[in-house]
């Protein structure tokens, strides 16, 4: 339930706040909210250069832009049709292996 403290409509919605404190900030949509991860991951040096770098290459900005194309338009419908798909495609993902780790 969004509706609270949201006139966003639509889902994701991520609160950030920065690490030195301060207002926590509402980003929406998918993309937008990886890249601000990135962004303080990047700014906080949580990971190596090399591993950063691969996150903002061309191969993996193009994944990305078609997870967030194609993938997530067909995903949305057969995961919400009606419980029993959804239970069944989240069950999946659950019982192989390599999904839950």
């Amino acid at each position: 339930e969004i509706k609270p403290w949201s006139e966003y409509r639509k889902v994701p919605i991520a609160v950030l706040t920065p690490p030195a404190g301060g207002e926590p900030e509402q980003i929406n949509d998918s993309p937008v909210i990886a890249e601000r991860l990135l962004d303080a991951i990047d700014a906080a040096a949580l990971r190596p250069a090399r591993a950063a770098k691969a996150f903002r290459s061309p191969q993996a900005m193009e994944w990305a832009q078609w997870s967030d194309a194609k993938l997530a338009v067909l995903l949305f419908p057969n995961i919400t049709r009606s419980f029993g798909e959804a239970y069944q495609a989240f069950g999946y993902v659950q019982d192989v292996p390599h999904f839950s780790t």
